[in-house]
């Protein structure tokens, strides 16, 4: 984790193929939430009406941000117990309840 932080850090200051390389497996990563979402929706288990893409992006976002604090505080932040708490309460929000569409219809 400390090597890619690092890595992807300085790929941005010096650009070239390193750039393209972090760039390319971040617009992966996204591209592979946005269809696990996308795969939820159809299967009725999340919410239709999600930004998915947005989704995606902040769940990257969280992702490198707690990477961050636990290699800059390891022993303040809990890693396994912020992802944990970050999932489940994402989870919540995009869960499909039941009816939810039905009362968005009217």
């Amino acid at each position: 984790m400390r090597f890619d932080s690092v890595v992807g850090g300085e790929s941005i200051a010096e650009g070239g193929a390193v750039l393209d390389y972090f760039r390319d497996r971040m617009r992966h990563i996204r591209h592979a939430l946005c269809g696990m979402l996308n795969d939820g929706i159809h299967r009725g288990e999340l919410r239709k009406d999600m930004d998915v893409e947005g989704v995606a992006t902040e769940i990257v976002a969280f992702m490198d941000g707690i990477q961050t604090q636990w290699l800059l505080d390891p022993r303040r932040i809990d890693l396994v117990k912020a992802y944990h708490r970050y999932f489940g309460n994402l989870a919540s929000q995009l869960q499909r309840s039941p009816g939810h569409d039905r009362k968005r219809r009217r």
